[in-house]
């Protein structure tokens, strides 16, 4: 039976996992995540995709990526490709690398972003490599100290969550950083990579993700029109069809797509609903529709 294709929501967040196969090793020395880092550096650049989060362990490595046209898919399978001709290359092998499919988790942006922030860059301590998270070399928490090296990852959006000059942001994001995992955090990924959908308790008010130290939510990311007819040209329908009651399949779930991505970015229900002319009612299906979709149900 064929594997059905990934949902990419152009601009969502996605948190993106990748094995070695068989739990073999993938960096054996510091010219290992060199090179991975070179090749992530590389398909952003390529691809248009934004890299907010990343760390890299000796047989897996983690992503908090947002992509755009190309998607996540065209992004990975560079940055993967490429890591596994070398890691063949040199060591004279042939065959699998990386454990089947890379993993990709849609990151609900306001609950859950700087939670998946932290979670990926404490697992070098988790691992027990390392005492302390800012000791390991090769993850992106390097980049949120200033790091020149590592000044490709995005940090407008994890220190947007914070108020106050950037000196401010940063030291919030600092104590954030250090502060305990989220409550359940842990079982919801878990959930996620077997499939299961977003358990019920965990939809908790954003303060109890986001946790002291953040002002507000961020401010929607740019204008609801604007977005609403660039991921329609993506779904391939334009803002006109959108809008309005038509009832075919293909409508429908390019509808859903577009709904559930404007949330996303920040938009409210209600202004979402006005803007395609729709009811809040319909508004609230397409959203439970897509969710539905993205966790394979």
């Amino acid at each position: 039976m064929p594997r059905p294709p990934r949902i990419h929501l152009y601009g969502g967040f996605y948190h993106v996992l990748a094995r070695g196969n068989a739990g073999q090793t993938l960096c054996h020395g510091p010219e290992d995540y060199a090179a991975f880092l070179w090749y992530l550096e590389e398909a952003r650049r390529l691809f248009d995709t934004e890299i907010h989060a990343f760390c890299l362990m000796p047989n897996h490595l983690h992503l908090l990526v947002r992509t755009w046209n190309l998607g996540l898919t065209t992004f990975m399978h560079r940055v993967l490709s490429r890591f596994a001709m070398r890691f063949n290359l040199r060591r004279g092998e042939h065959g699998h690398v990386f454990q089947d499919r890379f993993k990709s988790l849609f990151c609900r942006t306001d609950r859950y972003f700087l939670a998946i922030v932290r979670y990926i860059h404490n697992n070098p301590v988790k691992a027990c490599l390392v005492r302390n998270a800012w000791d390991w070399e090769w993850s992106s928490l390097q980049a949120y100290g200033g790091r020149p090296s590592r000044l490709f990852v995005s940090r407008d959006t994890t220190l947007g969550y914070f108020a106050g000059d950037p000196d401010k942001r940063r030291m919030g994001f600092l104590e954030f950083q250090t502060g305990r995992e989220v409550a359940g955090l842990e079982a919801w990924l878990e959930g996620e990579r077997r499939g299961a959908c977003l358990p019920s308790d965990l939809g908790a008010p954003e303060e109890r993700v986001l946790g002291s130290g953040i002002d507000d939510l961020p401010a929607p990311m740019g204008d609801l029109e604007s977005l609403l007819a660039r991921v329609g040209r993506e779904v391939g329908i334009g803002i006109d069809g959108l809008r309005g009651g038509g009832r075919s399949r293909r409508l429908s779930r390019a509808r859903d797509s577009v709904v559930l991505a404007a949330v996303q970015a920040g938009h409210r229900s209600r202004a979402v609903a006005a803007a395609l002319r729709l009811s809040e009612g319909a508004v609230s299906l397409a959203l439970k529709r897509a969710s539905g979709r993205l966790c394979g149900t």
